[in-house]
């Protein structure tokens, strides 16, 4: 976070672009040369997914569009406390129908992955994969992970 980022952009096949939509990123990758793009995240991941947060209401017949990339915040559970749904579980039909069952029809919901790279210029077959999460952490958040990896490649 708050650290520019440089990127050499390249293609081997036709041209592709790569884009990250919250933070204002898109270049066109050029078969053949290297193109250098740079950005600042001035937010983690974690700050964004609570600026996706809302409260959806749920009812027979009329669901709001999008929700297979939306993800709980929060448990929600029956009468008798079995939970229809945990926190961070993506909501799909099934989920729904349980939760309106035991008529609870208001949610709180966020996007599970609130930056994304993807490839915006139509390239071929594979364009619908070409997709990835954008990762940002704080100094101390990125230094735990790197120490969590380090031990991964201890003998």
């Amino acid at each position: 976070m708050n650290k520019q980022v440089l990127i050499h952009l390249s293609s081997k096949d036709v041209i592709h672009s790569f884009g990250i939509p919250l933070l204002r990123v898109k270049q066109d990758a050029i078969p053949g040369q290297s193109i250098p793009v740079t950005f600042t995240a001035i937010m983690t991941n974690d700050r964004l997914k609570e600026g996706t947060n809302r409260t959806v209401h749920l009812s027979p017949g009329n669901m709001p569009a999008g929700f297979s990339v939306l993800a709980a915040r929060g448990d929600y559970k029956d009468a008798e406390g079995n939970v229809l749904l945990a926190d961070d579980d993506f909501l799909g039909d099934d989920a729904i129908a349980a939760l309106l069952k035991a008529g609870i029809n208001e949610i709180k919901v966020g996007s599970d992955t609130p930056m994304e790279v993807a490839c915006s210029q139509l390239c071929g077959l594979g364009h619908y994969r070409m997709r990835s999460a954008v990762i940002v952490q704080t100094a101390e958040e990125y230094q735990a992970w790197l120490d969590d990896e380090a031990s991964y490649l201890e003998y």
